[in-house]
């Protein structure tokens, strides 16, 4: 083998490699695309100094909930639910999948089924319709009827301290999944600027005439051998 083909097909399996772990990252660490979409955050809303590393749980009602105030955790809080109001509670800690989202963020979200829309829990940063517009905030609190469907959930950003409260679950449309600030911002440069989109184009290319190179070799091996 060539030393040119050699280093062809080194090139092109970085490529691949380097594109496959971008989406596999952002795509919370997994290879399934089905019911996927991205967006830029527009807001800082959620980037805050302080995320969740843990929640608040009632040990009488079973309830999950986080302060509207992310710094106020640690101290004590009686249960918030209605009916309930029970001091018998406790802070347990809980790494949350998705932390702080810059603005200009690209993230991934997870469009969810009406069934699925259940399994959602107090922590995850979800999309949904609010004042008719796309809001992407952490759930803090979530109530249920008696067959365990979610019929109202609390959210709020990281950098805020006011709540939305949504009971109509037609309008929550997914989970976000992955977040990346870097290619956020590659993307909101690219928007941006015109020398930008050129060597994009650039790499594109490249990455083309690589994979033509190696093709053009295989097929020049494949002659020489007969």
């Amino acid at each position: 083998m060539s030393k040119k083909k050699i280093i062809a097909i080194v090139a092109a399996v970085v490529v691949v490699a380097t594109a496959l772990f971008i989406v596999y990252d952002l795509n919370g660490k997994s290879f399934d695309l089905s019911d996927r979409e991205t967006r830029i955050v527009v807001t800082n809303s959620m980037d805050g100094s302080v995320h969740p590393d843990a929640y608040y749980h009632c040990k009488d009602c079973d309830a999950y909930w986080l302060p509207n105030n992310l710094k106020s955790i640690g101290t004590h809080m009686d249960c918030p639910h209605t009916g309930c109001a029970s001091a018998n509670t406790e802070i347990l800690e809980h790494s949350f999948s998705i932390g702080k989202i810059a603005k200009d963020a690209l993230i991934m979200t997870h469009k969810l089924s009406a069934s699925a829309k259940n399994s959602i829990s107090v922590g995850d940063v979800i999309s949904f319709e609010y004042s008719n517009r796309e809001t992407i905030h952490r759930v803090i609190d979530l109530e249920r009827d008696s067959g365990g469907n979610i019929v109202k959930i609390t959210t709020s950003g990281d950098n805020t301290t006011g709540t939305e409260i949504t009971t109509d679950m037609n309008k929550v449309h997914g989970v976000v999944v992955g977040e990346s600030e870097l290619l956020g911002n590659i993307v909101h440069f690219v928007k941006s600027s015109a020398l930008m989109v050129v060597l994009m184009i650039i790499i594109v290319i490249v990455t083309i005439t690589v994979i033509r190179d190696m093709y053009r070799m295989s097929l020049n091996d494949k002659k020489s051998n007969n």
